[in-house]
């Protein structure tokens, strides 16, 4: 089992599911070392904490969690001896958790849900991405959404988050996704930056902080779709459901430390500030800290239920190319008991 046997600072070549074709064999990705406990932590369980991997898809303020929970010690607190995994993309990272190369994966509803209908045994425990965080940003020359007509719009991969968020935009300007502009696959929000500054493509949904980024290169932003506070599950914790049969105790515990990190972030922006700025590597106090406002205050609940009817708008641009997902019925593969457990004892305030 990868709970027991995963091996820390090591990237396994991942084993790719029928149903993800369109990923390459053989994808790598970073490793974050577990953080030691600070010194103000309680002290570790006397049994030796679990070890367990955790795969991400991209650099992103929306996975800030799971982050904190490694940075503050939280992980370990619970008994976890946790290892984040950075993949080429979500889908790629829920790849890695079905063929057996990680425990947990950090990703989007839609990842979940494509992964499900290819065959997989998966189960969301968690959403703490509830509504989208992104801004349709795009070249100074697009002044009106006519002009977005004929132009190459960025996302990560077919059928990610990022590729459902930028079809709900651009039909929110009247824009039809399929016939009026080329989607095109390039990666997470930083290459995706990266293509808008170089040309390759001329729009793209990011998020803060890299939408400062974008402003400072002289791109703007076409429509806030985090302003219309639209139900999504754009981050997700998901799992095998063999682990939560066999192992729901390891299930709870990382559950815990993402509701126990959401109440931390709430009460220590300077901690949490930082904390991006590692991960960003990033020394911009200011786009940090707007980042930190937003998700903390916007985005991510303090309560993060996996509510099927998050999964709304993932079902429906999925299906439009996927006739298994037609009729996806997303309350059989959520479990809010984990979460619901967590608030009973009151890990929500603090």
């Amino acid at each position: 089992m990868a709970i027991l046997g995963a091996a820390v600072g090591m990237v396994k070549p991942l084993a790719l599911f029928a149903a993800l074709l369109f990923l390459v064999a053989g994808c790598g990705g970073a490793t974050v070392p577990a953080a030691s406990a600070p010194a103000s932590a309680a002290p570790t369980p006397s049994a030796p904490p679990v070890k367990i991997t955790i795969t991400y898809g991209s650099v992103a303020a929306d996975v800030l969690p799971t982050y904190v929970a490694l940075e503050q010690g939280i992980f370990l607190r619970n008994g976890l001896d946790a290892e984040l995994q950075l993949i080429s993309s979500s889908t790629a990272a829920v790849a890695a958790l079905v063929s057996g190369n990680a425990d947990f994966s950090q990703a989007g509803g839609s990842e979940a849900i494509s992964a499900t209908v290819g065959g997989a045994d998966i189960v969301v425990v968690v959403v703490t991405g509830a509504t989208y965080s992104y801004l349709l940003m795009a070249a100074a020359d697009i002044k009106t959404p006519n002009d977005l007509k004929g132009k190459k719009v960025g996302i990560s991969t077919v059928g990610s988050s990022s590729d459902v968020a930028v079809r709900v935009a651009l039909k929110k300007i009247g824009i039809d996704p399929d016939k009026d502009v080329s989607i095109v696959p390039v990666g997470g929000v930083p290459e995706r930056v990266a293509a808008m500054k170089s040309g390759a493509i001329q729009a793209t949904v990011a998020n803060p902080p890299e939408t400062t980024s974008l402003e400072q290169a002289g791109f703007h932003s076409v429509l806030d779709l985090a302003g219309l506070k639209l139900p999504a599950s754009v981050q997700t914790t998901i799992v095998k459901r063999e682990t939560v049969r066999s192992k729901p105790d390891v299930v709870q515990r990382y559950v815990d430390s993402l509701v126990q990190a959401i109440a931390y972030m709430k009460k220590n922006k300077p901690a949490v500030v930082n904390v991006l700025k590692k991960y960003f590597k990033s020394t911009d106090d200011a786009a940090m800290g707007s980042a930190y406002d937003f998700y903390t205050n916007e985005v991510i609940p303090a309560q993060p239920f996996p509510r099927p009817e998050l999964f709304g708008d993932a079902i429906t641009a999925l299906a439009a190319r996927n006739d298994k997902v037609k009729g996806f019925d997303a309350s059989k593969i959520v479990d809010q008991s984990f979460v619901q457990k967590a608030i009973d004892r009151g890990l929500d305030k603090g």
